[in-house]
């Protein structure tokens, strides 16, 4: 079992408890039962104070499910949360992660497969994103013109951590700050950010090659149809579908309806446009 292959453990559940277990021999694994018996005293604890259970968050899911022992872990959570399990109606599990996460879904038969649901995550809607400028300028006392909210959600694009930092850029400028010194501050300071999240070299957690060259097109023509985007460039239609998938996920562009994507934040669209010089792959065409 993979949990068997723990030393020791420790994880802070929110602000009440925290579940610790250590090995007090280095040398001898952990009895999965250790574990659950710990888990489930903290559960007990948890009742106590009208809490109904605890849902744990495996961020960065891509690095788990890369890893050789991926199986046995999701095939243990599998037996943890069945039905027949006594944990199993105070115990959540929630894998976050980018195209990895997606493919080990897919894969035939895999435990992930059998035991997960899947909620694609997408950008805040333009509603979303006045909601949170509303709550943020009512935290801080302060008050924005309707020309520069819209700023804000333009520049964003309901991206959740940039509708902050946009924000942020825009409450914090001086006064006699145009719009578009506040758009060139705000690409150089996430430069950074947006070169990992375009992700050149291919690491498991950023844009990939099919990501880009959809991009690239979609920020030419502002809107276009998977079909679209599969016609003009190399891409089959269920590459193109995967890849403005996972753009969307992570909030890059917006799902206009079932078939059409959108251009999500305009401040990382013009960061590409001025950052890489690159151009997608295309089709050959017959006159």
């Amino acid at each position: 079992m993979f949990l068997s292959q723990v030393v020791s453990a420790e994880a802070a559940l929110g602000p009440f408890l925290k579940l610790k277990i250590i090995n007090p021999d280095h040398d001898r694994r952990i009895p999965k039962d250790h574990f659950e018996n710990a888990l489930q005293k903290v559960i007990r604890d948890l009742q106590a104070k009208d809490r109904s259970g605890i849902c744990f968050l495996f961020d960065g899911g891509d690095y788990f499910v890369a890893k050789p022992w991926a199986d046995d872990a999701f095939s243990y959570f599998r037996g943890l949360i069945d039905s027949g399990d006594p944990l199993s109606p105070y115990l959540g599990l929630i894998l976050s992660g980018f195209r990895g996460v997606k493919a080990y879904k897919q894969r035939a038969g895999s435990a992930l497969y059998n035991i997960g649901s899947v909620a694609q995550l997408g950008p805040f809607t333009d509603a979303e994103s006045n909601a949170l400028i509303r709550n943020r300028c009512m935290i801080e006392n302060r008050s924005l013109p309707a020309e520069d909210i819209a700023f804000v959600v333009e520049q964003a694009g309901g991206h959740p951590y940039l509708v902050q930092q946009v924000l942020s850029a825009v409450l914090d400028r001086s006064p006699k700050a145009a719009a578009a010194s506040v758009q060139q501050a705000l690409l150089r300071n996430h430069a950074q950010d947006f070169s990992d999240w375009w992700n050149a070299h291919d690491s498991p957690d950023g844009c990939g090659q099919n990501e880009r060259d959809a991009y690239r097109l979609l920020i030419q023509r502002r809107k276009l149809s998977v079909a679209s985007i599969a016609e003009s460039t190399r891409l089959a239609e269920f590459e193109a579908l995967d890849a403005l998938e996972c753009l969307t996920a992570t909030g890059i562009t917006a799902r206009a309806d079932e078939e059409t994507f959108e251009v999500g934040s305009r401040l990382f669209a013009e960061w590409v446009l001025n950052a890489t010089p690159s151009k997608p792959t295309v089709k050959g065409h017959h006159s």
